[in-house]
């Protein structure tokens, strides 16, 4: 199997001029296949020619060959300048890219998010992308939970997964969202939501067990909700014969584990959800409780998503990014984004990871003469990754963008 190395930049980026051990050359062969010549750079090509010179002589002359990756020492060098030549295109490309200034940080975004432990990333992003097109903050959660009940979850696990931010979005603008004064998202109540939601969802199973037991004794006729008073009785009554120990009301203490996450919720929704047969059910009638008569909606609109691959190259999707970030020399729209999280952890990052959403905000020149770009992140004003950074916000390079962003997102302006 012969590798295209328009990429073997990685190779500089992971390791320096000295000996590379027959595992680092392994790993490179197998980990840098399908990549681009985002990260070459003239400088290191001699670095680059060094270090594979290393990783020869330091082995069995055939070793490479043995991996089944290229048919000689001779090939492989002159896939790098192959690499080095395709760099030097591209690299002219950008430097004559526009690169106006633009900063599209307002106060309807606000302070960068912080989802904490939860797999909601693709929600915060598309808060960010509704927050600025209504002009007001929103709320993360709600579009997390609308979308999760839009599309159906079993458990907590579920629940607190990943998803779509081109159908969050679209089911925000539609159906409305909750603003984030409304429903807040990043008080620090719900940095420990993963736990909470768990909870919640233990409590739903005992309470099964109960209602269960309550119909057996009372009669599937007699539901739980149409005599909710005699229910909470025998609830209680059975938890103090179970309780060994100093009485407890876990059914009490789930209201105030619920309060914490969901402010809004009274006895008499909690009465509602207690009354639901399924997981989903129930999680979904505490969460409709918030803010259910102040949604923030605008219908109509088109969230459009530039997917990487096939007929649209990188700089292909980089170009739409740039247009819709300032068009006519006004300010336009930020540009969510889909990418491996390593690249914004990583400098030298250079492959797979899991996949993070993140929002472009804002973009500048950069001291090569190449434009930088500021990605709004979901971790907090805390993070941090280069010295640059601006409280959660990190800027990229646009090397970094078009070697790993596999999607873009963007909120189409009304005709």
């Amino acid at each position: 199997m012969k590798l295209s190395l328009l990429i073997l930049l990685g190779l500089i980026l992971q390791a320096s001029a000295t000996t590379l051990s027959r595992s680092q050359v392994t790993e490179l062969a197998q980990g840098l296949i399908s990549r681009s010549p985002f990260y070459f750079s003239k400088e290191n090509y001699e670095t680059l020619k060094s270090a594979i010179d290393s990783a020869k002589a330091s082995h069995d002359s055939n070793f490479l060959v043995k991996l089944g990756i290229w048919d000689s020492y001779e090939e492989i060098m002159q896939e790098v300048d192959k690499a080095k030549t395709a760099y030097t295109q591209l690299d002219e490309q950008l430097k004559q890219k526009p690169c106006e200034p633009v900063d599209l940080r307002n106060e309807s975004l606000g302070d960068v998010r912080d989802q904490g432990s939860i797999g909601w990333c693709f929600a915060y992003q598309a808060a960010d992308l509704v927050s600025y097109e209504l002009g007001k903050r929103v709320s993360a959660r709600d579009i997390a939970q609308r979308y999760h009940s839009h599309k159906g979850f079993k458990n907590a696990k579920e629940f607190i997964g990943g998803g779509n931010t081109l159908l969050a979005a679209k089911l925000a603008l539609e159906k409305g969202v909750c603003s984030e004064e409304d429903f807040p998202s990043d008080n620090e109540e719900y940095y420990d939501v993963n736990s909470k939601l768990f909870q919640l969802e233990e409590v739903f199973v005992e309470l099964e067990k109960i209602k269960k037991q309550w119909e057996q004794e009372n009669g599937k006729q007699k539901k739980p909700s149409n005599s909710y008073e005699a229910f909470l009785r025998y609830y209680k009554e059975l938890i103090a014969e179970t309780n060994e120990s100093e009485y407890q009301d876990p059914l009490c203490d789930s209201f105030y584990l619920i309060k914490t996450i969901l402010p809004e919720v009274d006895l008499g929704i909690l009465q509602e959800a207690i009354a639901k047969d399924t997981y989903d059910t129930y999680i979904k009638t505490l969460f409709a409780s918030q803010c259910n008569t102040k949604k923030l909606s605008r219908p109509g609109l088109e969230i459009k998503v530039t997917e990487v691959g096939g007929e649209t190259s990188p700089l292909d999707a980089l170009k739409v990014v740039d247009k819709v970030l300032l068009s006519e020399g006004k300010a336009g729209k930020p540009v969510g984004i889909t990418y491996p999280y390593k690249m914004i952890t990583d400098q030298n990052f250079l492959g797979d990871s899991g996949l993070h959403a993140g929002t472009i905000v804002a973009r500048r020149p950069g001291q090569n003469g190449r434009c930088e770009y500021l990605v709004r992140n979901t971790w907090g004003r805390t993070y941090k990754r280069g010295l640059g950074d601006e409280e959660g916000n990190v800027w990229v390079s646009d090397a970094e963008l078009l070697a790993n962003v596999l999607y873009y997102h963007h909120i189409q302006s009304e005709p």
